[in-house]
């Protein structure tokens, strides 16, 4: 499945402004951000220009639920590694149970250690059902493509048989839909 090759993440602070739409009515200053030294002629001109040539495929309405702590500033450069899954509505408890029991805390160690950035755990708002592709996804961050290829996670290191089994059972509830790979090429904050 290769339904798109740009992603563009709007971040919110207030998950209603984010489902509202009310943010768009700036989309000017965000250009103007983006793009300081042209001119609001221009920016119209690429804005109308950008909506012509690309198609919306999918929009995900999303909240963040679990992520390492650390200082990482997501630079120019970020690769990221998403992995979609898609849990059953009445596991969602049980398999976020699980990320943050047990796969976070073997995150945070490779954060610690410097083999990653960042690692977070989002569930899906809108859409959702049983037609939708995925529920979650994590997305792991990398300083550059290197240390993503590199990535070396010792799943087993300090696995007792009960943590073992718990990580095998918060595997079997999701389905792993698909692991993309995305560069950070340019950000406005």
């Amino acid at each position: 499945m290769q339904d798109f090759q740009y992603l563009t993440v709007t971040v919110y602070n207030d998950p209603v402004k984010m489902m509202d739409g009310s943010s768009w009515a700036h989309l000017m200053d965000r250009a103007k951000a983006a793009y300081p030294k042209m001119s609001e002629a221009d920016l119209n001109k690429k804005l109308n220009h950008s909506s012509t040539t690309r198609d919306l495929a999918v929009r995900i309405f999303s909240v963040e639920i679990a992520t390492t702590k650390g200082d990482f500033d997501m630079p120019i450069g970020t690769v990221a590694q998403i992995d979609m899954m898609k849990v059953g509505l009445m596991d969602y408890d049980a398999y976020e149970q699980a990320e943050m029991e047990i796969f976070q805390p073997i995150h945070q160690k490779v954060v610690d250690s410097g083999g990653k950035s960042n690692w977070g755990l989002i569930r899906f708002i809108s859409p959702i059902g049983s037609d939708t592709y995925a529920s979650h996804m994590t997305v792991s961050m990398f300083k550059d493509y290197k240390q993503a290829l590199n990535q070396n996670i010792n799943w087993g290191e300090g696995a007792t048989p009960a943590s073992t089994k718990a990580m095998q059972d918060g595997i079997a509830l999701r389905d792993m839909k698909y692991v993309y790979m995305a560069n950070l090429m340019r950000k406005v904050r």
